[in-house]
């Protein structure tokens, strides 16, 4: 039977105490589990569907360095346009090359001559001829870039950039090590510090960012099934990087939950909400269009609670989530643990709940995936000496779901209220209705409250702390960066565009030199500049990617 056994080592001079982990007596290759197998057997599975579907193209590579091999970038392919309008383009441009040729006879010398100074660099099929300028190219015919939204429109928010970048550059430095500064460490159980808020602060920012891309998709005319082919392949290709990045070489020990399985499970939930209810393209959004075409053109502030309230078909949908991380945590009976147990096990509570590390969510996650399959250093082992346990569980998972969707609230804000100053005042109220939610189901205490603030939990206080506590610093981006104009974002905004490049990299780097290095024990000073370096190196190659217009999405 699995157990900690005590292993004392007497010498001259005191003792040693040595606390060992026993496994449960069997062959390693006897704890596979059939689902490992199914996981593996999808990813196959995947891999090649995704082959077949050119997956290629969905992580676009946009090169600007093309433009000096003549390439214009505005006519870039797009596979998110349907066939019947791209043979209405090609049909139009063909139209508009045979009036360029022609255009010549009749023109005045000096119209000429000024078309010819202001035009862009001849692309590969135009070397015998000018390139229209952009204003001519707009009133001859609708070219993709009126069919969908540019990278850098106006309404991109620079700020939303910078502090998914100021998150992602300061995880990576937790860790590297986070320079041995407690509150740089991961708490032990309950409780809050910096580093627990960094990983939530992503998921939140992936909700902001889906308000705009659904926007965007729904300018580009795509039919539901696009969305939701488009949600799957992008959830699922998370899912398979983090299980990549888990090294399941010995797949008897490979992890199978982590942090982009949490990306991609939480998006593909709401994604498929939005869809599903009409939000994406239904009178939801045929209301939030006139709500913005009001406060664009009129100048009239929208109401209230225009960004909110056409979207109530969502709410039940996403309220199913929590919902459901309640009952799973407090309904499900563990053997051998009270009911609701919400401690960390092992030593706390002296030694009477020594198995009952979180209570269901690891009686769950072991019932699923078998104990090595999960995370085995968890935070709570060294302070508590309790067993493994995955601070990404499945049933932290469901509150991620919920996290992801105050991101969204909060990205329709931005759609919908064009003033700054509707723009601050919901952003800071948010952030104070979501933090006195939380404080209240925590009692604004570390452990004495109904459902307190845990991380490893992804306890329903600690979602609704870290929504109102990213509302508040992307306010303060917001405010500094895109409102006063006093930052560019630099170079967190470089990040920030190349995120998943930077966080799957520093994940496969991590223990290569420069990127990280160890010093003597006890070097505070080594380990600093240690952590410091590596990301600082993780930050300069985002910056040097955007200097050259590499941004890789997927």
């Amino acid at each position: 039977e699995m157990g900690v056994y005590q292993v004392k080592a007497t010498g001259s001079e005191g003792s040693l105490g040595i606390s060992t982990k026993v496994l449960k007596n069997h062959e390693p290759v006897s704890s596979w589990g059939p689902l490992a197998w199914l996981v593996g057997l999808a990813m196959v599975a995947l891999t090649g569907w995704v082959g077949r579907e050119k997956i290629t193209n969905r992580c676009k590579w946009d090169v600007q360095g093309w433009r000096d091999n003549g390439r214009n970038r505005d006519e870039e392919e797009d596979d998110d346009i349907g066939p019947i309008q791209r043979a209405l383009l090609a049909a139009e441009q063909r139209t508009t090359d045979l009036e360029d040729l022609e255009e010549p006879k009749t023109r005045e010398p000096s119209t000429l001559s000024a078309r010819g100074s202001t035009a862009k660099p001849a692309g590969i099929f135009e070397s015998a001829r000018s390139a229209p300028s952009q204003s001519q190219r707009q009133i001859q015919s609708p070219s993709r870039r009126s069919m969908r939204p540019e990278r850098n429109s106006a309404n991109r928010l620079e700020s939303l950039d910078t502090f998914r970048g100021f998150s992602l550059a300061l995880m990576i430095f937790v860790n590297s090590g986070g320079g041995e500064y407690w509150w740089l460490q991961h708490s032990a159980w309950n409780g809050l510090t910096v580093a627990d808020l960094l990983f939530p602060w992503f998921v939140w920012i992936m909700g902001v960012s889906m308000a705009f891309s659904f926007q965007a998709r729904r300018e580009q005319r795509q039919t539901a099934v696009q969305m939701l082919r488009r949600a799957l392949v992008r959830g699922f290709t998370l899912i398979c990087i983090g299980l990549f990045l888990n090294n399941g070489h010995h797949m008897y020990r490979w992890r199978l939950l982590g942090v982009l399985q949490y990306f991609g499970v939480s998006y593909m939930w709401v994604a498929v909400v939005v869809v599903a209810t009409g939000s994406w393209n239904g009178e939801a959004a045929r209301a939030v269009a006139e709500a913005e075409e009001r406060a664009t053109t009129a100048g009239d502030e929208p109401a209230l609670f225009a960004d909110l309230f056409p979207h109530w078909r969502e709410w039940f949908w996403i309220a199913t989530a929590p919902a459901l991380w309640l009952s799973l945590t407090f309904l499900v009976e563990v053997p051998g643990c009270p009911t609701g147990y919400l401690g960390p096990g092992g030593w706390a509570e002296h030694g009477t709940h020594f198995n009952c590390t979180g209570g269901s969510h690891k009686y769950i996650d072991e019932t699923l995936f078998d104990e090595t399959h999960h995370y085995q250093t968890p935070t709570s082992m060294p302070v508590y000496n309790s067993g493994t346990y995955d601070p990404e569980g499945v049933v932290g998972m469901l509150n991620a779901v919920l996290l992801t969707y105050l991101g969204l609230i909060i990205g329709r804000v931005f759609l919908v209220h064009k003033s700054e100053t509707a723009r601050r005042w919901r952003l800071f109220t948010w952030g104070v209705v979501l933090c006195l939610l939380g404080g209240i189901l925590c009692g604004f205490s570390m452990n004495d409250g109904v459902i307190p603030v845990n991380k490893n939990l992804w306890s329903t206080s600690f979602v609704l702390v870290c929504g109102g506590g990213g509302c508040w610093v992307l306010l303060l981006f917001y405010d500094v960066v895109d409102c006063r104009k006093a930052w560019t974002g630099a170079p967190f905004k470089a990040v920030g565009q190349n995120s998943i490049t930077v966080y799957c990299g520093s994940e496969i780097f991590e223990g290569y030199f420069p990127f990280s290095f160890a010093t003597y024990r006890h070097d505070h000073a080594g380990t600093l500049y240690s952590n410091f370096l590596g990301m600082s190196l993780w930050v300069y190659i985002a910056a040097e990617m955007s200097k050259r217009g590499i941004f890789i999405k997927i």
